[in-house]
């Protein structure tokens, strides 16, 4: 609201004072303009000032006076303001702009507590829409970063976390199935940690295995030979000819390195089966 110096009443009537008003319009009026805001260059002053009495007639307009005399009771800012309320509103097609809209918020004009005008200021909406193309121009710039960098997360996560699980779930299919693989590289993290503790659980468990299989094997190859050895050395105790216990001899010669060959296969079988792979592919 105005204060109680722009009221002047020596004669007897409440008279508000504009000339403060008017002086000051008229010097800005006067002065270069030259301000970036932003992506804005203002070059004037878009605002517009009018003043009612208590009927609601203008009695300032700082757009040259153009609404001078003219009849405001009923616009809705005047209207409610003159009444006590809060008043505003929004216009289209003012002569002050008649591209867009202008907003206008006034405020009472008191004297002794009592209201005798209104002071309505209007600013056109377009500096408010101009702002809001730029924003939504940096607001889709900076939308695009944030998808090129949410991609970019995403296959940083994927290296660093779902391409190495992925790999420990292929392998652990592969070792499901029998089939002879090597632990693959995983990187200097938790998830390879966790790889080499299942490959070090691959490797005991596929070792107890490995030495049921064998001594079943092996008993089971060396029945024939020990049978073999234990018939020819009963023979040998009883008295036969000579050429006969040459010939059990050499049975037993014989059945003894073929229990020494099949030890030493099977000692070879064991040194490719702990293999996890091959040293040198041809």
């Amino acid at each position: 609201m105005i204060s109680a110096q722009a009221i002047n009443s020596t004669d007897g009537r409440i008279h508000i004072d504009t000339h403060f008003m008017q002086n000051s319009f008229l010097e800005l009026a006067q002065r270069d303009i030259d301000a970036q805001i932003y992506e804005i260059h203002k070059q004037q002053v878009d605002i517009r000032v009018y003043v009612t009495d208590i009927k609601g007639t203008v009695i300032f307009d700082s757009d040259n006076d153009r609404d001078l005399g003219a009849d405001y009771s009923q616009w809705r800012d005047a209207y409610r303001t003159l009444r006590g309320e809060y008043g505003a509103r929004s216009t289209e097609n003012d002569p002050l702009y008649m591209d867009g809209s202008i907003m206008y918020i006034a405020a009472p004009i008191l004297f002794d507590n009592e209201v005798i005008g209104v002071v309505s200021v209007g600013k056109p909406t377009r500096n408010a829409e101009r702002f809001m193309e730029h924003l939504l121009n940096n607001i889709s710039g900076v939308g695009f970063i944030i998808v090129i960098i949410t991609l970019l997360i995403g296959l940083i996560i994927h290296n660093w976390l779902s391409r190495p699980l992925s790999q420990i779930q292929h392998y652990g299919e592969a070792v499901t199935k029998g089939e002879r693989t090597t632990l693959p590289e995983l990187g200097n993290n938790e998830i390879a940690e966790v790889g080499e503790a299942l490959e070090s659980m691959r490797i005991a468990l596929d070792g107890k295995s490995y030495v049921s299989d064998y001594v079943q094997t092996l008993t089971h190859e060396l029945k024939s030979p020990i049978a073999a050895i234990r018939g020819a050395s009963e023979l040998l105790n009883e008295d036969m000819p000579e050429k006969d216990r040459t010939r059990f001899l050499s049975n037993i010669e014989n059945e003894t390195r073929r229990m020494q060959q099949l030890v030493d296969r099977l000692l070879e079988l064991a040194s490719l089966e702990y293999r996890p792979g091959l040293d040198d592919i041809e």
